[in-house]
Protein backbone atom coordinates (compact mmCIF):
# COMPACT_ATOMS: atom_id res chain seq x y z
CA UNK A 1 0.00 0.00 0.00
CA UNK A 2 1.65 3.50 -0.91
CA UNK A 3 1.30 6.33 1.62
CA UNK A 4 0.73 9.63 -0.12
CA UNK A 5 1.57 12.55 2.64
CA UNK A 6 0.37 15.79 1.43
CA UNK A 7 2.89 18.17 2.94
CA UNK A 8 2.35 21.31 0.72
CA UNK A 9 1.38 24.33 2.59
CA UNK A 10 -0.92 26.67 2.24
CA UNK A 11 -1.96 29.59 3.84
CA UNK A 12 -1.37 29.62 8.07
CA UNK A 13 -0.52 25.87 7.85
CA UNK A 14 2.74 25.54 10.06
CA UNK A 15 6.21 24.75 8.77
CA UNK A 16 6.84 20.63 7.90
CA UNK A 17 9.22 20.90 10.19
CA UNK A 18 7.57 21.98 13.42
CA UNK A 19 7.61 20.03 16.69
CA UNK A 20 4.50 18.47 18.33
CA UNK A 21 4.91 16.17 21.32
CA UNK A 22 9.02 15.32 20.39
CA UNK A 23 8.35 14.91 16.67
CA UNK A 24 8.37 17.31 13.51
CA UNK A 25 4.72 17.30 11.86
CA UNK A 26 6.16 15.63 8.90
CA UNK A 27 8.17 12.81 11.18
CA UNK A 28 4.94 12.32 12.62
CA UNK A 29 2.85 11.60 9.53
CA UNK A 30 5.54 9.38 7.94
CA UNK A 31 5.63 7.21 11.24
CA UNK A 32 1.99 7.49 11.38
CA UNK A 33 1.89 6.20 7.84
CA UNK A 34 4.17 3.11 8.99
CA UNK A 35 2.20 2.23 11.64
CA UNK A 36 -0.82 1.99 9.54
CA UNK A 37 0.75 -1.15 7.31
CA UNK A 38 2.13 1.41 4.10
CA UNK A 39 4.50 -0.52 2.23
CA UNK A 40 5.80 2.54 0.72
CA UNK A 41 6.05 6.33 1.56
CA UNK A 42 5.49 9.32 -1.17
CA UNK A 43 6.06 12.84 0.13
CA UNK A 44 4.60 15.50 -2.30
CA UNK A 45 5.89 18.78 -0.73
CA UNK A 46 6.76 22.38 -2.92
CA UNK A 47 10.07 22.71 -4.25
CA UNK A 48 11.68 24.91 -2.03
CA UNK A 49 10.87 22.15 1.15
CA UNK A 50 12.24 19.26 -0.65
CA UNK A 51 15.57 19.84 0.90
CA UNK A 52 13.46 20.30 4.68
CA UNK A 53 11.50 16.74 3.83
CA UNK A 54 14.63 14.86 2.71
CA UNK A 55 15.71 14.60 6.21
CA UNK A 56 12.87 12.75 7.50
CA UNK A 57 14.60 9.80 5.06
CA UNK A 58 17.43 9.30 7.51
CA UNK A 59 15.27 9.16 10.70
CA UNK A 60 15.97 6.26 12.53
CA UNK A 61 12.65 5.09 13.03
CA UNK A 62 11.53 4.86 9.48
CA UNK A 63 12.26 1.96 7.92
CA UNK A 64 10.08 1.82 4.85
CA UNK A 65 11.59 3.69 1.68
CA UNK A 66 10.51 7.36 1.88
CA UNK A 67 10.29 9.10 -1.58
CA UNK A 68 9.84 12.90 -1.85
CA UNK A 69 8.50 14.44 -4.97
CA UNK A 70 6.50 17.96 -5.86
CA UNK A 71 3.76 16.51 -7.28
CA UNK A 72 1.29 13.39 -6.63
CA UNK A 73 1.48 10.48 -9.33
CA UNK A 74 -1.95 9.76 -10.61
CA UNK A 75 -3.30 5.73 -9.38
CA UNK A 76 -2.44 3.25 -11.15
CA UNK A 77 -3.45 -0.58 -11.04
CA UNK A 78 -6.18 -0.12 -8.12
CA UNK A 79 -3.03 -0.10 -6.01
CA UNK A 80 -4.92 0.66 -2.59
CA UNK A 81 -3.70 4.26 -1.22
CA UNK A 82 -3.43 6.05 2.17
CA UNK A 83 -3.30 9.61 2.01
CA UNK A 84 -2.25 11.89 5.36
CA UNK A 85 -2.17 15.52 5.87
CA UNK A 86 0.96 16.22 7.59
CA UNK A 87 -1.02 19.67 9.16
CA UNK A 88 -3.66 17.28 10.78
CA UNK A 89 -2.40 15.48 13.97
CA UNK A 90 -5.01 13.26 16.13
CA UNK A 91 -8.01 14.55 13.42
CA UNK A 92 -7.55 18.30 14.53
CA UNK A 93 -6.12 20.95 11.65
CA UNK A 94 -3.40 22.68 12.74
CA UNK A 95 -3.54 26.55 12.23
CA UNK A 96 -3.64 27.89 15.80
CA UNK A 97 -1.98 27.74 19.13
CA UNK A 98 -5.27 26.54 20.81
CA UNK A 99 -5.60 23.61 17.65
CA UNK A 100 -1.56 22.79 19.07
CA UNK A 101 -2.94 22.40 22.18
CA UNK A 102 -6.13 20.08 21.30
CA UNK A 103 -3.99 17.80 19.16
CA UNK A 104 -1.57 17.55 21.97
CA UNK A 105 -4.32 16.53 24.31
CA UNK A 106 -5.82 14.30 21.83
CA UNK A 107 -2.92 12.43 21.24
CA UNK A 108 -2.01 11.93 25.30
CA UNK A 109 -5.91 11.01 25.72
CA UNK A 110 -5.85 7.85 23.44
CA UNK A 111 -2.99 6.55 25.59
CA UNK A 112 -5.53 6.09 27.89
CA UNK A 113 -6.23 2.05 28.34
CA UNK A 114 -9.69 -0.01 28.65
CA UNK A 115 -7.63 -2.51 30.68
CA UNK A 116 -6.68 0.31 33.22
CA UNK A 117 -7.57 -0.75 36.57
CA UNK A 118 -9.55 1.79 39.02
CA UNK A 119 -6.53 3.82 40.66
CA UNK A 120 -5.24 4.42 37.19
CA UNK A 121 -8.16 5.46 34.86
CA UNK A 122 -9.06 7.94 38.34
CA UNK A 123 -5.95 9.08 39.24
CA UNK A 124 -2.81 7.60 38.24
CA UNK A 125 -3.25 7.95 34.66
CA UNK A 126 -3.90 12.14 35.01
CA UNK A 127 -0.76 12.40 36.79
CA UNK A 128 1.78 10.84 34.33
CA UNK A 129 -0.30 11.96 31.60
CA UNK A 130 0.85 15.48 32.80
CA UNK A 131 4.49 14.31 33.62
CA UNK A 132 4.70 12.85 29.98
CA UNK A 133 3.53 16.19 28.14
CA UNK A 134 6.53 17.56 30.97
CA UNK A 135 9.21 15.73 28.97
CA UNK A 136 8.18 14.68 25.51
CA UNK A 137 9.79 17.54 23.59
CA UNK A 138 13.18 16.24 25.88
CA UNK A 139 15.80 13.67 25.12
CA UNK A 140 14.50 11.16 27.72
CA UNK A 141 13.30 7.50 26.52
CA UNK A 142 10.25 5.60 27.18
CA UNK A 143 13.31 3.11 28.55
CA UNK A 144 15.21 5.78 30.46
CA UNK A 145 11.43 6.50 32.08
CA UNK A 146 11.27 2.89 32.78
CA UNK A 147 14.69 2.36 34.47
CA UNK A 148 13.96 5.52 36.55
CA UNK A 149 10.63 4.24 37.65
CA UNK A 150 12.46 0.63 38.60
CA UNK A 151 15.20 3.14 40.50
CA UNK A 152 12.25 4.58 43.00
CA UNK A 153 11.30 0.52 43.86
CA UNK A 154 15.41 0.06 45.05
CA UNK A 155 14.94 3.80 46.96
CA UNK A 156 11.56 2.06 48.32
CA UNK A 157 13.59 -1.11 49.37
CA UNK A 158 16.00 0.65 50.73
CA UNK A 159 13.49 2.24 53.42
CA UNK A 160 11.44 -0.56 54.20
CA UNK A 161 14.34 -2.54 55.24
CA UNK A 162 14.50 -0.51 58.12
CA UNK A 163 11.26 -0.87 59.38
CA UNK A 164 9.38 1.01 61.65
CA UNK A 165 6.43 3.98 60.80
CA UNK A 166 8.21 7.05 58.77
CA UNK A 167 10.58 4.17 56.62
CA UNK A 168 7.92 1.96 55.81
CA UNK A 169 4.91 5.18 55.09
CA UNK A 170 8.11 6.71 52.58
CA UNK A 171 8.46 3.52 51.31
CA UNK A 172 4.87 3.05 50.56
CA UNK A 173 5.04 6.33 48.95
CA UNK A 174 7.71 5.79 46.39
CA UNK A 175 5.90 2.68 45.47
CA UNK A 176 3.03 4.65 44.64
CA UNK A 177 5.17 7.00 42.73
CA UNK A 178 6.51 4.32 40.68
CA UNK A 179 2.68 2.86 39.98
CA UNK A 180 2.17 6.43 38.81
CA UNK A 181 5.27 6.87 36.37
CA UNK A 182 4.75 3.45 35.46
CA UNK A 183 2.45 5.28 32.87
CA UNK A 184 4.56 7.22 31.61
CA UNK A 185 7.31 5.19 29.58
CA UNK A 186 4.30 3.75 27.65
CA UNK A 187 2.95 7.21 26.81
CA UNK A 188 5.89 8.73 25.86
CA UNK A 189 6.41 5.56 23.15
CA UNK A 190 2.78 6.13 21.86
CA UNK A 191 2.96 9.61 21.23
CA UNK A 192 6.44 9.47 19.89
CA UNK A 193 6.18 6.28 18.12
CA UNK A 194 8.78 4.71 20.36
CA UNK A 195 7.19 1.91 20.82
CA UNK A 196 9.46 -1.42 20.84
CA UNK A 197 9.34 -5.26 22.06
CA UNK A 198 12.71 -4.73 24.29
CA UNK A 199 10.40 -1.39 25.65
CA UNK A 200 7.51 -4.11 26.36
CA UNK A 201 9.98 -6.66 27.89
CA UNK A 202 11.38 -4.00 30.09
CA UNK A 203 8.44 -2.53 31.34
CA UNK A 204 7.03 -5.83 32.51
CA UNK A 205 10.17 -7.09 34.12
CA UNK A 206 10.47 -3.82 35.78
CA UNK A 207 6.99 -3.93 37.36
CA UNK A 208 7.07 -7.62 37.70
CA UNK A 209 10.68 -7.51 40.10
CA UNK A 210 10.05 -4.02 41.57
CA UNK A 211 7.10 -5.81 43.70
CA UNK A 212 9.45 -8.95 44.24
CA UNK A 213 12.11 -6.85 46.25
CA UNK A 214 9.63 -4.60 47.72
CA UNK A 215 7.79 -7.58 49.56
CA UNK A 216 11.31 -9.35 50.24
CA UNK A 217 12.75 -6.02 51.70
CA UNK A 218 9.59 -5.11 54.00
CA UNK A 219 9.47 -8.54 54.85
CA UNK A 220 13.01 -8.04 56.16
CA UNK A 221 12.55 -4.82 57.73
CA UNK A 222 9.01 -6.16 59.49
CA UNK A 223 11.38 -8.94 61.97
CA UNK A 224 12.02 -6.80 64.35
CA UNK A 225 8.10 -6.19 65.03
CA UNK A 226 7.37 -8.08 69.00
CA UNK A 227 6.00 -11.10 69.11
CA UNK A 228 5.34 -12.03 65.32
CA UNK A 229 8.45 -10.48 63.45
CA UNK A 230 9.38 -13.71 62.08
CA UNK A 231 5.44 -14.52 60.70
CA UNK A 232 5.22 -11.31 59.69
CA UNK A 233 8.96 -11.30 57.63
CA UNK A 234 8.18 -14.47 56.00
CA UNK A 235 5.18 -13.12 54.84
CA UNK A 236 7.19 -11.36 52.77
CA UNK A 237 9.19 -13.41 52.09
CA UNK A 238 6.42 -16.00 51.00
CA UNK A 239 4.64 -12.98 48.77
CA UNK A 240 7.92 -12.11 47.09
CA UNK A 241 8.97 -15.34 45.93
CA UNK A 242 5.28 -15.78 44.77
CA UNK A 243 5.28 -12.63 42.73
CA UNK A 244 8.58 -14.56 41.04
CA UNK A 245 7.36 -17.82 40.51
CA UNK A 246 4.20 -15.57 38.93
CA UNK A 247 6.57 -13.58 36.38
CA UNK A 248 8.23 -16.36 35.42
CA UNK A 249 5.92 -18.10 34.38
CA UNK A 250 3.81 -15.62 32.76
CA UNK A 251 7.35 -15.08 30.36
CA UNK A 252 6.87 -18.51 29.23
CA UNK A 253 3.80 -18.01 27.76
CA UNK A 254 4.67 -14.20 26.23
CA UNK A 255 7.60 -15.19 24.71
CA UNK A 256 6.05 -18.23 23.06
CA UNK A 257 3.35 -15.30 22.06
CA UNK A 258 6.49 -13.14 20.75
CA UNK A 259 5.49 -10.08 22.96
CA UNK A 260 6.59 -8.48 25.87
CA UNK A 261 2.93 -6.85 27.06
CA UNK A 262 1.23 -8.44 29.88
CA UNK A 263 -1.66 -7.88 28.59
CA UNK A 264 -0.92 -10.34 25.63
CA UNK A 265 -1.66 -13.04 28.27
CA UNK A 266 -5.74 -12.21 27.95
CA UNK A 267 -6.03 -10.82 24.82
CA UNK A 268 -8.72 -11.98 22.74
CA UNK A 269 -10.07 -13.46 25.57
CA UNK A 270 -13.92 -12.48 27.05
CA UNK A 271 -14.82 -12.66 30.47
CA UNK A 272 -17.94 -13.75 31.99
CA UNK A 273 -18.97 -11.00 34.95
CA UNK A 274 -22.52 -12.23 35.63
CA UNK A 275 -23.46 -13.78 38.57
CA UNK A 276 -22.49 -13.93 42.13
CA UNK A 277 -19.31 -15.63 41.33
CA UNK A 278 -18.54 -13.34 38.05
CA UNK A 279 -18.52 -10.79 40.85
CA UNK A 280 -16.51 -11.87 43.46
CA UNK A 281 -13.82 -12.48 40.96
CA UNK A 282 -13.82 -8.92 39.18
CA UNK A 283 -13.59 -7.98 43.13
CA UNK A 284 -10.64 -10.57 43.39
CA UNK A 285 -8.97 -9.38 40.41
CA UNK A 286 -9.30 -5.36 41.41
CA UNK A 287 -8.01 -5.91 44.61
CA UNK A 288 -4.59 -8.06 42.90
CA UNK A 289 -4.39 -5.31 40.41
CA UNK A 290 -1.31 -3.29 41.00
CA UNK A 291 -2.27 -0.16 40.68
CA UNK A 292 -5.25 -1.03 42.94
CA UNK A 293 -3.14 -2.69 45.59
CA UNK A 294 0.16 -0.32 45.88
CA UNK A 295 -2.83 2.69 46.83
CA UNK A 296 -4.08 0.54 49.20
CA UNK A 297 -0.77 -0.58 50.81
CA UNK A 298 0.35 3.20 50.60
CA UNK A 299 -3.27 3.63 52.76
CA UNK A 300 -2.35 0.62 55.08
CA UNK A 301 1.15 2.24 55.74
CA UNK A 302 0.01 5.35 56.70
CA UNK A 303 -2.80 3.54 59.23
CA UNK A 304 1.11 2.05 60.54
CA UNK A 305 -0.44 -1.34 59.31
CA UNK A 306 1.95 -1.99 56.22
CA UNK A 307 4.10 -4.59 57.70
CA UNK A 308 0.88 -6.70 59.62
CA UNK A 309 -0.52 -6.68 56.04
CA UNK A 310 2.19 -8.84 54.89
CA UNK A 311 0.37 -12.63 55.90
CA UNK A 312 -2.20 -11.10 53.52
CA UNK A 313 0.17 -10.08 50.98
CA UNK A 314 1.43 -13.69 51.24
CA UNK A 315 -1.76 -15.08 50.40
CA UNK A 316 -2.39 -12.86 47.49
CA UNK A 317 0.87 -13.82 45.86
CA UNK A 318 -0.05 -17.53 46.27
CA UNK A 319 -3.15 -17.06 44.50
CA UNK A 320 -1.28 -14.95 41.52
CA UNK A 321 1.37 -17.60 41.41
CA UNK A 322 -1.33 -20.42 41.27
CA UNK A 323 -3.36 -18.34 39.15
CA UNK A 324 0.04 -18.06 36.49
CA UNK A 325 1.14 -21.36 36.59
CA UNK A 326 -2.15 -22.82 35.81
CA UNK A 327 -2.66 -20.27 32.94
CA UNK A 328 0.98 -21.65 31.75
CA UNK A 329 0.34 -25.12 31.95
CA UNK A 330 -2.51 -24.83 30.19
CA UNK A 331 -1.47 -22.97 27.47
CA UNK A 332 1.49 -24.96 26.56
CA UNK A 333 -1.02 -27.97 26.90
CA UNK A 334 -2.64 -26.63 24.07
CA UNK A 335 0.24 -25.71 22.04
CA UNK A 336 0.98 -29.41 22.49
CA UNK A 337 -2.21 -30.13 21.08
Amino acid sequence: MLALIHAVRVPLAPPIDERLCGLTLLERAVLSAQSKGAERILVVVREHDRATASAVQGHPRVTLPVAIACSAPAPEGGEPRLELHYDRVAEVLLRTAADRKEATRRLFEACRKPVDGFISRHLNRHISIELSKLVVETRISPNAMTAFTFSLSLVAAYFAVRGGYWPTLAAAFLMQCNSILDGCDGELARVRHQGSKLGQWLDTVGDDWSNVIFWAALGYGARTVPGVGHWLALGGYVGAIGNGVAALANYAVLARLGSGDFYALDAGKTKDRSGLIGALVGVVELLLKQDFFLFLMLLVAAAGLIQQALIGIAVGAVVTAANSLVRAFVFFGKKRD
